[in-house]
């Protein structure tokens, strides 16, 4: 008889064990429902993108009097170049 009432009370652990995990299983999943639901949100709101061939930069200057003026001085005031 001990036997027996050994094995429910085994049974019993488990079935709450298992009711214990499938509670905390859903309140998991709720929550990582309602951070899913606020990702889409936002990459639904960012812009779209294009491909862009690496690297764009371009090797030339395009302010060729820099460091100096027409005058061939450094400019008017310390520093400062026109």
């Amino acid at each position: 008889m001990q036997n027996k009432i050994n094995t429910q009370g085994d049974i019993i652990t488990q079935l709450r064990n298992q009711i214990s995990n499938d509670n905390q299983t859903l309140a998991f999943n709720k929550a990582m429902s309602a951070l899913d639901d606020k990702i889409d949100a936002i990459a639904a709101r960012q812009p779209n993108t294009i491909p862009v061939q690496w690297p764009n930069v371009v090797a030339a200057s395009t302010t060729p009097y820099i460091g100096q003026n027409y005058f061939g001085g450094n400019g008017f005031g310390g520093g400062i170049y026109f």
